[in-house]
C-alpha cells in the first residue's frame, strides 16, 4: 500500500502535469495569435522606415518552425526590394537560453533582393549614434564582434535560388546563390553571377569552428574557369581562391591571427591600377593579423609569393582612432631580387616585363605618419647589390634609344597630342650648352635641387609629397625627379595609374644604376621634349613664343617665368595679364623669383626680373 507521504506526491505530480499540460494547450492554442502579433510589430517598424511588409501565410510548421511564404517587402513607391517564396525558421529555445542564439535551423527557397542606389531608410530623429570612444573595447575588437554574430549563426542553413539583382554602371548584375548549406559548422555551395549578358559560375566549399575560428574557405571555377567579378570600378577575376585561419590567439588587449591564402590566376582591370589586363598566374601568402589599442595590422614579417618572387610585406591601419599611427613595410633578399623582374605580372609592366639582370640585389621600404603629427613621417629606401648585378637586357623602354636622335610622341592619355624630333634634325633643338645657364639653374632650383647629387630619386622629396597629399586629402604633389619626369614624358604615357608609378621608379632607379645616360645628356633632352605651354614642346619653341628669342639668350627673369610654366603647362595663359607682365596671381613665378634673389642677393637684383611676355596678351 502507498503510504500518506507517496500519495501526496503523486497527487502534487498529476497537478503538475495537469498544469503544465494546459499551459501548452493554451500556448499552443494561442501562439499563431502571438506569431501574428509579433509579425504585425515588425510590420509596422518597417513602415515607419518607409517600407510595407506583407505575406501570403505564416504559420508554425510542428512544434517550433515558423514558415512564412510569400514573403514581400516594397519601398515607398511600390517597387519590389524582396520576395522570398519560403521561409522556414526553427527555433530552439534551450539553445537560446544558453547564449547561442535561437535559431536552429533556418531554409530560405527562391529569394529575390532587388537592390537600387534610389533606396532610401528613414532614420530615427530622436536616436544619437553612440560615439566611438563611448564603446568598450571589446565591443571594438573585431575578433569579438565575430564570435558574437557566428554565435547567433544557425546551426544549419540552407539556400536555394536566391537572387541579388543590383545596379552596376546604368545596368544590373545578378548574383544568385543557387544553393548554399550550412551544417555542423560545414559549407558548400554553388554561385552564379550574370554580367554583361555572361554566366559565370563556381563553387565554394569550407570549415569553421565557432569557437577557435579556425578553419578554410575555397572557391573554385566551374571546371577550372576564370571567374570574373566587377567590383569597385573595375573588374577581378580568379580560376582558385583559398584561405585558411590556421590559429587565433586573443587576451584581453587583442588578437593574433596567423593564416594563409592562395589565388591561382588572378586577372585584374582597374583604372587606377593598370590601363590593361593584369594576370598573374599565382599569388599566396601567410598574413599574420594582429589587433591591438584600436590598431589592425599585417605583420611586417609575413610572407608573400608572386609567381616566383619572394618577398615580406605588412602595414597597419587604426580602426577607430583617426589620430592613430600608419605604416607600412617590404623587403626582399637577393636571391628574390634576381628573380622579381621575371616573375612581373604580364600587362602589369609593358615596359620593364623583357628586362633580364645577373646577379641579384635586396630592397627594403619603409613608411610611417599618423595625421596628428605629419613633421615626424618617416620614409625609409635602402637597395642593396650583389657584385655581379647588371642589366644584360632592356625592355620596351630601352635607354639607349635617349642617346641619340629620336622621334618623340606625346600624348594626353591616350590621345596623341604631338610627334616631333628630338635632335638636330629639329629646327627648334637646342644642344644643352645652347641653353642658358639662367633656365638650367631657375629650373633645378624650380624642380629638382639635387639633381646632380642623388641617383634618380630624393626621398625628402617624396617624404614631403608624401606629407602634402595627406594634408590636403587628395595627390597634390608627386615629388618627382627630373630624373623620372624624363623617363616618363620619353617612354611612359600620362596615366596616372599606381602601374606607370612603379614603372617609372623602376626604369629610373636602373638607367641611374648603370649609368646608361649620362646627366647632362638627361638634361639636354628633358629641355627639349617638356611642355611649356598648350602646343609648345622644346625649349626653342618655348624660348621664340614667348620672348622672341634663342634660349642662349634667356635672362633671370625669363628663365624663372619658363621654369614656372613646368609643373602646369596648360594653365600657362593665365600667367601673363594684358600689358606683357606676368599676372600677380602667377604665384610659381614669384615664389622662385624669391628663391632666386635670397640664393644670391649679390648677383640678383629686382630689375634682373623685369620681363616683358609676348604670348597671351588680352587687348
Amino acid at each position: 500500500m502507498l503510504s500518506l507521504r507517496d500519495k501526496s506526491t503523486k497527487r502534487t505530480l498529476s497537478v503538475v502535469t495537469i498544469i503544465v499540460a494546459a499551459i501548452l494547450l493554451i500556448g499552443m492554442a494561442l501562439r499563431q495569435n502571438l506569431l501574428n502579433y509579433g509579425f504585425d510589430v515588425v510590420k509596422s517598424k518597417l513602415w515607419t522606415k518607409g517600407f510595407s511588409l506583407d505575406a501570403t501565410s505564416i504559420q508554425f510548421n510542428g512544434v517550433s518552425s515558423v514558415e512564412i511564404t510569400g514573403l514581400e517587402i516594397d519601398d515607398k513607391n511600390s517597387r519590389e526590394i524582396i520576395y522570398c517564396d519560403s521561409l522556414r525558421v526553427s527555433l530552439n529555445p534551450f539553445r537560446g537560453l544558453l547564449g547561442f542564439g535561437w535559431v536552429n535551423n533556418l531554409q530560405i527557397g527562391s529569394m529575390a533582393i532587388n537592390w537600387s542606389d534610389s533606396i532610401e531608410f528613414k532614420s530615427n530623429e530622436n536616436q544619437n549614434p553612440i560615439p566611438v570612444e563611448d564603446l568598450s573595447s571589446s565591443k571594438r575588437d573585431p575578433l569579438i564582434i565575430v564570435k558574437s554574430l557566428l554565435k547567433e549563426l544557425p546551426n544549419c542553413i540552407r539556400i536555394s535560388n536566391l537572387t541579388l539583382k543590383y545596379p552596376r554602371v546604368n545596368k544590373y548584375q545578378h548574383l544568385q546563390l543557387s544553393r548554399i548549406n550550412w551544417e555542423n559548422e560545414l559549407l558548400n555551395g554553388r554561385i552564379q553571377i550574370q554580367q554583361n549578358g555572361k554566366t559565370q559560375v563556381f563553387s565554394v566549399k569550407g570549415n569553421l569552428n565557432k569557437e577557435s575560428l579556425e578553419g578554410e574557405l575555397e572557391f573554385d571555377g566551374l571546371d577550372g574557369k576564370v571567374v570574373l567579378i566587377q567590383a569597385m570600378a573595375g573588374q577581378f577575376g580568379f580560376s582558385k581562391f583559398k584561405m585558411a585561419i590556421e590559429k587565433v590567439n586573443s587576451n584581453d588587449e587583442g588578437f593574433k591571427l596567423e593564416s594563409k591564402c592562395a589565388i591561382s590566376d588572378l586577372w585584374v582591370l582597374h583604372p587606377r591600377i593598370s590601363d590593361t589586363s593584369v594576370y598573374i598566374k599565382y599569388i599566396s601568402g601567410s598574413p599574420v593579423f594582429q589587433y591591438k589599442n584600436q590598431h589592425l595590422s599585417i605583420d611586417s614579417n609575413s610572407s608573400w609569393k608572386i609567381n616566383d618572387f619572394d618577398f615580406f610585406a605588412g602595414a597597419q591601419y587604426p580602426l577607430f582612432d583617426s589620430t592613430g599611427e600608419f605604416w607600412a613595410f617590404l623587403k626582399f633578399n637577393e636571391k628574390s631580387g634576381a628573380n622579381m623582374f621575371q616573375s612581373l605580372p604580364e600587362g602589369l609592366f609593358r615596359y620593364t616585363s623583357g628586362i633580364r639582370i645577373t646577379g641579384g640585389f635586396s630592397h627594403r621600404f619603409f613608411v610611417w605618419y599618423t595625421p596628428n603629427h605629419l613633421a615626424a613621417t618617416k620614409l625609409e629606401a635602402e637597395i642593396k647589390y650583389s657584385p655581379d648585378f647588371e642589366v644584360i637586357q632592356w625592355g620596351k623602354a630601352n635607354p639607349n634609344r635617349i642617346n641619340s636622335s629620336f622621334h618623340h610622341d606625346y600624348y594626353d592619355g591616350d590621345r596623341w597630342e604631338a610627334g616631333f624630333k628630338v635632335g638636330r634634325e629639329n629646327p627648334f633643338y637646342t644642344p644643352f650648352n645652347e641653353i642658358s645657364p639662367n633656365l638650367i639653374q631657375s629650373t633645378l632650383r624650380s624642380e629638382d635641387p639635387s639633381f646632380y647629387g642623388h641617383k634618380g630619386f630624393y626621398l625628402e622629396a617624396f617624404r614631403e609629397a608624401l606629407m602634402a597629399n595627406i594634408k590636403e586629402k587628395r595627390f597634390a604633389r608627386g615629388g618627382s625627379t627630373i630624373s623620372m619626369q624624363l623617363v616618363k614624358n620619353v617612354f611612359l604615357r600620362q596615366h596616372k595609374t599606381l602601374t606607370r608609378k612603379l614603372e617609372e621608379i623602376m626604369l629610373v632607379w636602373l638607367i641611374e644604376h648603370e649609368r646608361a645616360i649620362s646627366k647632362q645628356r638627361m638634361l639636354e633632352v628633358y629641355f627639349n621634349i617638356i611642355e611649356w605651354g598648350p602646343g609648345i614642346f622644346g625649349v626653342g619653341s618655348a624660348s621664340q613664343f614667348y620672348f622672341g628669342k634663342h634660349p642662349s639668350k634667356l635672362n633671370m627673369g625669363e628663365s624663372c617665368y619658363l621654369s614656372s610654366l613646368i609643373p602646369a603647362p596648360s594653365k600657362a595663359i593665365w600667367s601673363v595679364d594684358s600689358t606683357g607682365s606676368v599676372n600677380p596671381r602667377w604665384s610659381r613665378y614669384f615664389k622662385l623669383k624669391n628663391r632666386m634673389i635670397q640664393l644670391d642677393s649679390t648677383r640678383f637684383t629686382p630689375e634682373d626680373f623685369a620681363i616683358k611676355i609676348r604670348a597671351y596678351q588680352n587687348p
